[in-house]
Formats: structure tokens, C-alpha cells, sequence
């Protein structure tokens, strides 16, 4: 799953660019279930051993922070 370079994934993750209110914004649990729930589907569809996340923490795009992105590995 492409969680980085501001693919879908990564603006739910990203607080810089996320501002929802509801159950996808707002807490690192909250902006992160977006992308899990994503990853659980793709696991049952393909098999653990055959699906990995791509994250970028160390590298921003279109104003997406690269700060929110190592808060999000502290969890």
C-alpha cells in the first residue's frame, strides 16, 4: 500500500493536510484508521506475506509535513 509522496494514504495521515472532525481526523488513531483498515482488507484479499506499506517520513510533498509523519511511527 503507497502511504508516502502524498498519495490518499498519507493525506489521511498527515495533520498538516487532514482536518477532518469526524472519525478519520483529528487523533493519530483517528488519521491512521483510514490506512489500516485499508491494510486489513489487503491482507485478506492477498495474505499477509504479500502486502507491505510504503511510508516516506523523511520527505515532504505539496506542503505535507515530514513531522507529522515520525509522530505517527512514535505510536
Amino acid at each position: 500500500m503507497h502511504a508516502a509522496n502524498g498519495y490518499l494514504v498519507q493525506q489521511f495521515f498527515d495533520n498538516t493536510v487532514n482536518d477532518r472532525t469526524d472519525q478519520w481526523g483529528g487523533s493519530v488513531e483517528n488519521r491512521t484508521r483510514f490506512g489500516l483498515e485499508a491494510l486489513k482488507i489487503f491482507v485478506e484479499i492477498w495474505g499477509a506475506d504479500k502486502v507491505g506499506v510504503r511510508i516516506n517520513p523523511a520527505g515532504g510533498y505539496n506542503d505535507m509535513g515530514w513531522v507529522s509523519c515520525l509522530l505517527l511511527l512514535s505510536v
